[in-house]
Formats: structure tokens, C-alpha cells, sequence
């Protein structure tokens, strides 16, 4: 949901008178939080995500997230985000909730979506080791989202001899941010000298959703399963999205690992994955690893492309100043087109001067309050 920039700067100044009201924080009831990244990025042949070949500096992102606990059952928030070159202004989240018990929990507006390990907090730099969130599952593809539009029912259910599951249930619209790569490949009379991979979005509604997630005995070691549907029939192709997750955060040590298969029908269906690791050498200084991979197949006929594919290592070398501030530099070794192409990808296809392999480097920073 993008506005002006004159919007955001207006929202600034409201934000900014709330400050009297923000000392009465010591009753517990509002609390503000944010979050922020800037990076520079460079690559040798594509551009992928905010790496360009000739050198990028124009990344900065800011978010700002309200939360007012109205009585002990009562709770509102929300969450709007400023990326300069992404749009402009985003309403990532916006509901009340009503607290029945510690089990049953209902949220009704545009509810954060309950998919995965990122999926309520991606653009929250400092809750993971890269710069980057892994791109299949939470890039510019159809498999998820920021917001639900609709309600959720979830809670935590009572904890048995060291096991915990919480639980989500979810229902409304989604909506997806996407570069839709499928026509460049299976409708060449579309391409055009000039033509670009521009992001769009996709809307589906009535979908139904879930989250399970299982806390171990084991401390900090968790398992999930997220899933969503549209059963309802409609003008858009029914779709499916589902998939486990693995995380450990320890105090040093931290590991994650997640799967996702999303169709839709009667056109694509793709198969995405990664496994990142990340070790604290010193108190403050971090090195990580991931491997990605993501899958795109076009159902209606038998189509080949280095657009449908993703295939990445990255190393990251991190320095925590603060739980909350941290540098990073890391470097991504690309096989395939599918998040790293040319701005002008259609003359590339157009003359076969496509690329496949991309290395790039971002160095950047990140903090959250």
C-alpha cells in the first residue's frame, strides 16, 4: 500500500507529536518500536536485489511499529514502512486484538502473516545473520506476503513435559509483491527493446492459512509448518503454498533451514529451499554461511530457462556492536536469472547476451529499537 512521500513525511510529524503521550510507556500499556537498513551493494554482471553492476547506494529502509495494550484483553497495532526506491510508503500491518485466554487469540484487520520463520518480521534486519532474507521464500515471488486482510485465531496451548505449540489460524486476502518472469520466457512476442522486470501486485482472495509451531525440550530448537489455500473458486487460479521450517538460536550457534512448494493451477508450480548457519567467533563478531536454491516449472508446456532457476552460496561477516546494531559484509555466488538479471532484461534475451552467473557484495548496516 505505497503513498507519497509527502505521506510518509506527514506521518513523521504525528509520530512525532506522540512524544508526550510516550512517557506514559512506564505503565506498560504503548511501546514503539522501529527498525532500519542501509547497504551498498556491487556485482559483476546482474544486478541482484540491491547489488548493482555499477555500484548501488540508494537501499535505505525504515519502519516504525505501534503497540497499545488497551486494557489486559485489548490490544491495537500497526506498522508502516519507508523504502525510498521500493514504493514509497507500505501499511504492513494494522489490527485490534482481543485476548480470551492465553490459547485463544483474535486479531481482525490487516493482520501480520503467520508464515515461516520470517514471514511477521522480514524486513527486520537485526533477527537474522545476512543482510538479505532468503529469496525464494520471502523476495519478490508468489509465496508470501506481509499482511493478511482478514482475521486470525491463534495462541499458545498449555506446555507438556518441555513441548509448547502455538498455532495460527488465518483467513481473508493477500496480497504479493512479484516480478512475474514467466511471460519473458513463454510469450517471447512480448519482449521489447528497452523492456524491464517491473514488481507487481497479486491479490488473491478468500485464502485459509495456517501456522504450527513446536517448541522442543531442547532449548531454542523449534520446528514449523506453514501453509495457505484459496479453496473458494474465483477469477484468479486457485494456489497453494506449504512447507516446514527448522531453527535453532543459541547463544552462539544459530541454524535455520526451509522448504516451500507453492502452485498455482493449471500454470506454474515452484520448489524453493535454503540452509543458513551463523557462529559467533567473539562476543561481537559473527560469520555465517546459506545455500538457496529455488525452482520455477511452467505447467502448460515443457519450458527451460535460467529465469525459472536460483541457485546461491553467500558467506556474511558480521560485526555486532550492539544486540540491536550491527555491520555486515557479505558476498553471493549466483547461478541463474530468476532474482539476478539485467535491468534491461529483454534486450539481454532479445540479443542472447543473458547471463547466468552473478557475483556480488553488499556491505551495509542494521538496527532495530
Amino acid at each position: 500500500m505505497a503513498k507519497s512521500t509527502a505521506g510518509w513525511a506527514l506521518t513523521l510529524v504525528a509520530l512525532g507529536s506522540l512524544q508526550a503521550s510516550a512517557i506514559e510507556i512506564e505503565e506498560g500499556k504503548l511501546s514503539l518500536n522501529g527498525f532500519a537498513s542501509w547497504a551498498y551493494g556491487a556485482s559483476d554482471n546482474n544486478d541482484f536485489h540491491i547489488a548493482q553492476h555499477s555500484g548501488h547506494f540508494d537501499s535505505g529502509e525504515f519502519g516504525l511499529a505501534l503497540t497499545d495494550r488497551l486494557s489486559d484483553r485489548a490490544v491495537v497495532a500497526a506498522q508502516l514502512r519507508f523504502a525510498a526506491e521500493d514504493g514509497g510508503l507500505f501499511l504492513d500491518w494494522a489490527f485490534g486484538e482481543w485476548r480470551f485466554s492465553d490459547p485463544i487469540r483474535l486479531r481482525i484487520g490487516v493482520i501480520k502473516h503467520p508464515f515461516g520463520i520470517f514471514g511477521e518480521v522480514a524486513n527486520i534486519g537485526t533477527l537474522r545473520p545476512f543482510f538479505l532474507f532468503p529469496s525464494g521464500a520471502y523476495g519478490l515471488t508468489d509465496v508470501s506476503g506481509s499482511g493478511v486482510q482478514g482475521a486470525s485465531i491463534g495462541g499458545t496451548l498449555p506446555s507438556a513435559g518441555g513441548w509448547e505449540m502455538s498455532y495460527d489460524l488465518y483467513g481473508g486476502a493477500l496480497e504479493l509483491r512479484v516480478q512475474d518472469v514467466l511471460d519473458k520466457v513463454v510469450d517471447p512476442a512480448a519482449l521489447r527493446p528497452g523492456g524491464t522486470l517491473p514488481i507487481e501486485t497479486e491479490k488473491t482472495k478468500y485464502i485459509v492459512g495456517t501456522r504450527l509451531v513446536i517448541a522442543t525440550p531442547v532449548e531454542g530448537l523449534e520446528a514449523r509448518l506453514s501453509g495457505y489455500g484459496s479453496p473458494i473458486r474465483q477469477t484468479e487460479p486457485e494456489r497453494l503454498v506449504v512447507g516446514p521450517s527448522l531453527q535453532y538460536t543459541g547463544e552462539r550457534f544459530s541454524a535455520r533451514a526451509e522448504y516451500f512448494f507453492a502452485y498455482e493451477a493449471n500454470y506454474h508450480r515452484a520448489h524453493t529451499a535454503y540452509l543458513e548457519a551463523a557462529y559467533f567467533l567473539t562476543p561481537h563478531f559473527q560469520v555465517g554461511g546459506r545455500a538457496e536454491i529455488y525452482r520455477l516449472i511452467f505447467l502448460q508446456k515443457p519450458v527451460d530457462s535460467p529465469l525459472f532457476e536460483h541457485r546461491e552460496i553467500a558467506a556474511t561477516f558480521n560485526y555486532w556492536f550492539d544486540p540491536n546494531l550491527v555491520a555486515k559484509l557479505s558476498f553471493h555466488a549466483v547461478d541463474g536469472n530468476r532474482f539476478a538479471q539485467p535491468i534491461l532484461i529483454d534486450d539481454a534475451i532479445l540479443n542472447g547476451t543473458l547471463k547466468r552467473r552473478t557475483l556480488a557484495s553488499i556491505l551495509g548496516m542494521q538496527f532495530s529499537f
